[in-house]
């Protein structure tokens, strides 16, 4: 069975394979004002700060083969790490992301940045793994109560995921790029009132 181990520099390539790989993210970062292709730009500025908060599902049984990521800690870490790379896109670009971004009511406590498992990997309950194990993290530090992340609204298997997780989404933006579809604010629904509770 997969194990789980925080991420060390042997899994950058990993991480840029698997954290923010969707066509219209991968045209954005291409268009960054040094010229870099997609995994160049990664390695050099996205994923590092992100590895004091990423752990990597390790399948022993292949070679240490890493088929899954997750990247998650108190929101207040990721608003502050995540300010560097975003000078070097255009202008346009960052604003057009940007602003919608900070639209989105996300609640301080604890974040999901990404989570993902590899294509030929996908359905086997791997997903489920990494997501208990993010509710373990922000049990950890406190906010069990207060759990959110962000996902592509053309995302449709990851979505339906997530509901399957006792998510559900609180908030909608609008990226107005071509190809970005909107993006959706989920939330833990223990937080909220159910439909039968409101009804009694």
């Amino acid at each position: 069975m997969p194990e789980l181990y925080s991420a060390t520099e042997s899994h950058l390539d990993d991480l840029v394979e698997l954290v923010g790989t969707t066509g219209c993210y991968r045209k954005v970062v291409q268009q960054n004002k040094l010229g870099l292709g997609y995994r160049d730009f990664m390695i050099r500025f996205v994923i590092p700060p992100l590895m004091k908060y990423s752990s990597v599902l390790i399948d022993n049984t292949r070679e240490g083969r890493v088929i899954g990521a997750l990247i998650c800690g108190l929101k207040k870490d990721f608003d502050r790490d995540h300010v560097p790379w975003g000078h070097h896109l255009s202008d346009a670009v960052l604003d057009e992301i940007s602003i919608p971004l900070r639209s989105l009511k996300i609640p301080d406590g604890f974040f999901i940045h990404s989570m993902a498992i590899g294509r030929d990997m996908q359905g086997r309950g791997f997903g489920k793994k990494l997501f208990l194990e993010a509710e373990s993290v922000a049990r950890q530090l406190n906010c069990a109560e207060n759990l959110s992340l962000t996902v592509w609204s053309n995302n449709v298997k990851a979505v339906r995921f997530y509901l399957s997780m006792s998510m559900i989404v609180t908030d909608i933006a609008q990226v107005n790029l071509p190809c970005f579809p909107p993006l959706l604010l989920m939330q833990n629904s223990n937080q909220f009132i159910s439909y039968p509770d409101l009804c009694a």
